[in-house]
């Protein structure tokens, strides 16, 4: 089977991390899988409405907040938000901890408070909150992912919840996601309105939360600076994001 889509993660992976966007080499790589025939996916973390990065390039669509949000041609394919229940409980812990948090809804976001933790995340990925205040205020409307400044061991203080993950790839912070949705879910989604199998997918990624659709893929490529995990699980390792690795892993497969 040949590929047609490929969906990519965009921190670490498409926008090599402390960038404010893709590599020239990335951008002509893209032209040229997209004149090949190639559906191209962002397949993210992020909402829609906080990617910063791409310069408005033409993918064919989007999936967002670790799969709880799909975009084909611009309209909404798949939404899974959290359960009520655990969005009162996380921001409930995180308020009584003093841990700052950011809150993702459909169209809006809210963080917290700022922090050093906060702040260092947002420069290292050029985003920022121009929404801050208290949480409580979002409790009883539909989120799809929390991000979460706390460690491993502030983590633990998480308890009582009903279906959520945490996947991690800085020890500074980590999102919450339902424990039923992924990347790999959101991918599956939008796989089938196009009509193709997932043998007939390829995935790049470099952290934990890319780990279920690099898995699921039929092609998987983990990036040079991709955890090591990540690594581990992928079909070929490329170079670091900042090094051409998206090129070179297209050229490699045949795709360009």
């Amino acid at each position: 089977m040949s590929v047609k889509a490929i969906f990519f993660d965009i921190d670490g992976t498409l926008v090599p991390i402390g960038h404010r966007g893709m590599l020239p080499s990335t951008v002509k790589a893209l032209d040229a899988a997209r004149h090949a025939g190639v559906k191209l996916f962002v397949n993210t973390g992020r909402p829609k409405y906080f990617i910063n990065n791409l310069s408005d390039y033409p993918f064919d669509g989007y999936v967002c907040l670790n799969g709880g949000h799909a975009i084909y041609e611009g309209r909404t394919i798949h939404k899974r938000p959290l359960e009520q229940e655990d969005v009162r409980r996380i921001i409930q812990v995180a308020s009584a901890n003093n841990l700052a948090c950011a809150a993702f809804a459909e169209d809006h976001l809210r963080l917290s408070f700022h922090n050093d933790r906060e702040r260092q995340v947002s420069a290292s990925i050029n985003v920022s909150f121009d929404s801050v205040g208290p949480l409580e205020e979002m409790a009883d409307e539909e989120i799809f992912q929390f991000t979460i400044y706390c460690t491993v061991e502030e983590e633990k203080l998480f308890t009582g919840l009903k279906n959520v993950i945490f996947p991690r790839w800085l020890d500074i912070f980590t999102d919450v996601d339902r424990a039923d949705s992924s990347k790999a879910l959101g991918m599956q989604q939008v796989a089938g309105i196009l009509g193709i199998g997932m043998d007939e997918v390829m995935a790049f990624g470099d952290g934990g939360n890319d780990l279920p659709m690099l898995q699921a893929a039929g092609i998987s490529v983990a990036m040079g600076n991709a955890v090591p995990e990540v690594q581990a699980a992928a079909t070929y390792v490329t170079s670091d994001a900042a090094d051409d690795g998206i090129a070179r892993a297209l050229r490699h497969f045949g795709i360009i």
